[in-house]
């Protein structure tokens, strides 16, 4: 059993060329952070960007795909963060302030992958269409009036386990929306293992502040459903 990541930027359209490069660089810099995670854990991994605005994963196993979602999708909420205070209003469209809230829409699919050749771009199963199709189905595209209600999706179609892991992405995504650029870094540095004490000192804030946002972001519950999707049996899907 394999997993893919489909993902779209929001509003694409909204972003200039310059910002667009820019949002690449993350991207490919949370690909890099990714795969060296997981190649510690003897797992390949493949994540490319098509056609300037879409993202797309392939994991050996379906156990390291969520934690790879959040790490992605945090890094990106960690540099539209970042350009939020230097937004234009009057030039900036309500599409770019979706993106600078959003960031990104991503689905995971856990299926039956029959082709993956990195070298001839192919990726083809099961999984992908999975994730795939999910993506497709709230693509904003073209729209005149956009309305997100949720960001992360997952399908394996196991309507049981689909239930459970997309009422729990719902609650997380409603924890990041809520969640401070301070607090998003905390996030991130936590997906990657750091304790408080290592964050602090990177971030250069003190260790009780470090858990004081640690708490607000709602890390127990992230953790939590990290674990209990890492220990999942994906094999009887």
């Amino acid at each position: 059993m394999k997993a893919t990541i489909s993902a779209d930027i929001i509003s694409s359209t909204s972003l200039s060329s310059k910002e667009l490069v820019v949002l690449s660089e993350t991207i490919n810099g949370a690909f890099n952070v990714i795969e060296e995670h997981l190649s510690k854990k003897q797992q390949s991994f493949w994540g490319r960007i098509v056609k300037g605005d879409t993202i797309e994963c392939v994991f050996d196993s379906p156990q390291y795909a969520l934690w790879s979602a959040l790490v992605l999708k945090v890094s990106i909420l960690l540099k539209t963060s970042s350009w939020k205070s230097k937004v234009d209003a009057v030039k900036k469209s309500k599409g770019f302030e979706y993106f600078l809230l959003y960031g990104i829409r991503l689905a995971i699919g856990v299926g039956e992958l029959r082709l993956v050749d990195k070298n001839m771009g192919i990726i083809d199963g099961d999984a992908i269409y999975k994730s795939g199709r999910k993506i497709s189905e709230f693509s904003t595209s073209g729209k005149e009036r956009i309305i997100i209600k949720d960001t992360l999706y997952f399908v394996s179609g196991d309507k049981s386990m689909d239930l459970v892991m997309n009422t729990m992405l719902s609650f997380v995504d409603v924890l990041l929306k809520k969640s401070t650029n301070k607090q998003m870094q905390v996030l991130y540095h936590k997906l990657l293992g750091l304790k408080d004490a290592e964050i602090a000192t990177l971030l250069g804030l003190g260790v009780s502040t470090v858990n004081k946002h640690s708490t607000l972001l709602g890390w127990n519950a992230i953790s939590e459903m990290l674990d209990f999707y890492e220990n999942m049996n994906f094999e009887n899907n």
